[in-house]
C-alpha cells in the first residue's frame, strides 16, 4: 500500500493505536454496561488498569464521535458513545 494512503487512513483513528486485546475487552465492557459508563466500571468489567480503560474510552469516544463528560460524582469520567458507537467508529475507519 502507498505510504501516503496508509497515513491518511490512519489519521484521526485513535483506537488503532490501542493494544488489540485491551481494545476488545473495553469494547465488550462498554456493550455489557450499557454505553454510558465510568472509567472505573469499564476497568473492573474488562479487567484492565484504570489508565488503560481511560485511554481506550477516550480513543473509542473520539472514533465514534461520542464524548466524555464529568458525571454527578465529582471527577467521574463518563463515556457516552451511543448505541451505534461501533458502526460510527467503523464508518470513520473506512472514510477517515
Amino acid at each position: 500500500m502507498d505510504p501516503v494512503k496508509a497515513l491518511k487512513k490512519e489519521l484521526g483513528v485513535q483506537s488503532n493505536r490501542l493494544d488489540a486485546q485491551i481494545k476488545e475487552r473495553v469494547e465488550r465492557a462498554i456493550d455489557s454496561l450499557g454505553y454510558r459508563v465510568t472509567v472505573g466500571d469499564v476497568a473492573a468489567r474488562a479487567g484492565v488498569k484504570l489508565s488503560e480503560a481511560e485511554e481506550a474510552l477516550k480513543a473509542l469516544a473520539y472514533d465514534s464521535l461520542g464524548h466524555l463528560e464529568v458525571g454527578p460524582a465529582a471527577g467521574r469520567d463518563v463515556c457516552v458513545p451511543g448505541t451505534s458507537w461501533r458502526r460510527s467508529a467503523a464508518c470513520r475507519l473506512v472514510m477517515g
